[in-house]
């Protein structure tokens, strides 16, 4: 999914068509804007990840590579 631009028309049908189906099976009429809502925040993580890494951090020599932020940020979801 792009983050650059809004969600196009065939990602907005297949993520509604999948909020759907998530709501019919666990009975909760709310999935849907969960599912939108986890998302956002996903793609709002990825972008902070992007933000830190592009600075330059002159310590790494004294300290070592900071810690793989992927993995701590979407890896512990």
């Amino acid at each position: 999914m792009d983050s650059h631009d809004p969600i196009n028309r065939d990602a907005l049908q297949f993520l509604s068509e999948l909020g759907r189906r998530l709501a019919e099976t666990t009975g909760d009429v709310r999935a849907s804007s969960f599912l939108f809502q986890r998302i956002s925040v996903a793609v709002q993580r990825f972008n902070s990840v992007l933000l830190h890494d592009g600075f330059i951090d002159d310590d790494w020599p004294e300290y070592g590579p900071p810690p793989n932020t992927f993995h701590i940020l979407f890896c512990n979801f």
